[in-house]
């Protein structure tokens, strides 16, 4: 069913399940035709727009996982849901107030010359509250021009364009964000000015635009002495933003051995900046406009287990929960598989998920589907994923930055009801980690247990000896050595990164008696979370899997400290 008129442009849809109170949500599908980049930029910033006026108004299918997300934070939704054609949308978008427009006037610009660019112009939309809509488009006569880009910006590189925008609007955004407008930074990743391959990922837009994110690129952002990297040690010194500095998005320049700078620390000197995995995520100022989680959530109890020196404990802690994009697709998949798999026995082995604590707020009813699925099985518990607060590098930020990572990660803890959180810090900087900035977990006890993981992941922590598998700080606080699985290929540079189950498992059983670990596994080698349910059975008798919250005390217990 499609709707051509504005008189029928809202869905007055009611939820008799649990609530007589009405909503309206404009669900309009992206996928129907072949539309142009331009349209959907156009799009996306109105959804920003309306989800920004009436939270939760309008709701963009772009992604066959949208309509599936959508039927469970709107069950009273017929499926597939009514949709409003694209043009009604926009038009309705930049109608007058009176009839319901929430837009003030178009963006003047020119995509095929602009799209580098196309950030900076999703920035000023949103200061603007304007939509970019090109000459010639059957839309351009029916608004004003708010801001002519295509004069204004002619020959405009990307350091121009963030240049003008941070001078201007910076004190109106509300924190950073990096986008790829389209560049080949993989196929040339070295080269400063490199082409462009395809059209934007403009599915974060919507966000951006409501919440007024800085959201720029600039390929030499992080490389000191270029004039990229000038503005950005400006901008990262003498912003308006809190600090550390959140980036949405994902910064893929330069992705040499990894993606160098998509934590975003290393990207200045100051190391105040911290990432939240966000591209390709869709439809996240729907999901952000849901109330947010501002009272604990309950996760299922800990088996509190006495240390036996014969036994062997490990914890199983599926990683990637930090990228809210994987979240919503591969970790959700996962997640079903789990539920589906612990319904058929008696009772599953324990299993940690990493999740990002932003979802607290930016997608709420995404995180407490993932809680109220844990309780069906009884054995599932979430972490918090790399660093904590921000997927960052803590210990090489500055004292205050530092301290400030560490409140807003305890508070997450607390609203995540977590005692640990998976830990990556760059290679050279973990003997810092260890004497200064762990221990400060240590006056709360909040944090518990941290799940290390070495960057990049080929180096070795040297500060852990070949027979320790962790260390306690300050008699409270537990650091284990990092044990990541990538793959199931066979074999690996550094064990047990490639095994496959059978070798993993083999790894796993020699361990001495008495040994406390954990494996962290992430998917960007091909494991996947079943690969965990082949390894149980494989597991030696005296091998016991258990929660986070348990293996840290049994961490304690170990070296005789009372818990």
């Amino acid at each position: 069913m499609r709707f051509s008129s504005g008189s029928f442009l809202f869905l007055f849809l009611f939820n008799t399940a649990s609530s007589s109170s009405s909503s309206s949500i404009m669900v309009v599908d992206l996928r129907v035709g072949s539309l142009s980049p331009q349209t959907i930029f156009a799009a996306q910033v109105c959804s920003g727009l309306f989800n920004r006026a009436v939270p939760q108004s309008a709701y963009l299918l772009s992604q066959d996982e949208d309509e599936t997300w959508l039927s469970i934070v709107a069950p009273y939704l017929p499926s597939p849901p009514p949709t409003v054609d694209v043009d009604t949308f926009l038009n309705l978008c930049i109608a007058s107030p009176s009839a319901g427009g929430v837009a003030n006037g178009r963006i003047r610009y020119s995509y095929a010359d602009q799209q580098r660019l196309v950030g900076n112009i999703a920035t000023l939309a949103s200061i603007l509250d304007a939509v970019p809509i090109e000459d010639g488009s059957q839309l351009s006569n029916k608004t004003l021009v708010s801001f002519d880009v295509l004069t204004e910006w002619a020959n405009f590189s990307s350091l121009n364009a963030t240049s003008y925008m941070y001078s201007r609007y910076a004190n109106q955004t509300s924190t950073l964000c990096m986008m790829n407008p389209g560049l080949d930074v993989h196929g040339d990743p070295l080269n400063p000015s490199p082409r462009i391959i395809g059209p934007p990922d403009f599915s974060l837009t919507d966000f951006i635009v409501q919440q007024r994110l800085f959201t720029f690129f600039m390929i030499s952002a992080c490389i000191s002495g270029t004039e990229e990297g000038d503005l950005m040690e400006i901008m990262a010194d003498s912003g308006p933003w809190s600090r550390p500095i959140t980036v949405y998005g994902y910064n893929d320049a330069f992705p040499i051995a990894g993606d160098v700078f998509e934590a975003e620390t290393n990207c200045v000197k100051k190391h105040d900046l911290g990432q939240v995995a966000t591209v390709g995520v869709t439809n996240l100022a729907f999901f952000s406009g849901a109330a947010p989680v501002a009272e604990p959530l309950l996760q299922n109890p800990s088996e509190m287990i006495k240390y036996n020196s014969s036994k062997t404990y490990l914890t199983f802690v599926v990683g990637d929960g930090d990228n809210i994009a994987m979240v919503k697709s591969s970790r959700f998949e996962w997640f079903k598989q789990r539920v589906a798999s612990c319904s058929s026995t008696t009772k599953c082995f324990p299993l940690a998920w990493t999740l990002s604590p932003h979802l607290l707020n930016t997608a709420p009813d995404i995180l407490r589907w993932f809680y109220d699925q844990s309780k069906s099985t009884g054995s599932d518990y979430f972490v918090l994923p790399p660093s904590g607060a921000l997927y960052a590098y803590p210990a090489s930020m500055e004292p205050d930055d530092q301290a400030r990572f560490v409140s807003a990660t305890e508070n997450y803890c607390n609203l995540m009801n977590t005692s640990a959180t998976v830990a990556w810090e760059f290679f050279g900087s973990w003997d810092g980690a260890i004497k200064e900035y762990f221990p400060q977990y240590s006056s709360k006890q909040i944090v518990r247990s941290f799940f290390a993981v070495n960057v990049p992941y080929m180096i070795p922590i040297v500060e852990f000896s070949s027979s320790e598998y962790f260390k306690v700080l300050n008699d409270s606080v537990v650091l284990f050595k990092p044990n990541e699985w990538r793959g199931t290929s066979g074999g690996a540079v550094e064990p047990p990164l490639m095994y496959n189950v059978s070798q993993m498992a083999t790894f796993i059983n020699s361990w001495p008696p008495g040994t406390i670990s954990h494996i962290y596994m992430t998917s960007d080698g091909g494991a996947q979370v079943q690969d965990f349910v082949d390894l149980v059975p494989l597991l030696a008798e005296h091998v016991v899997v258990v929660d986070p919250d348990a293996l840290s005390y049994l961490a304690l217990q170990s070296h005789n400290i009372t818990v």
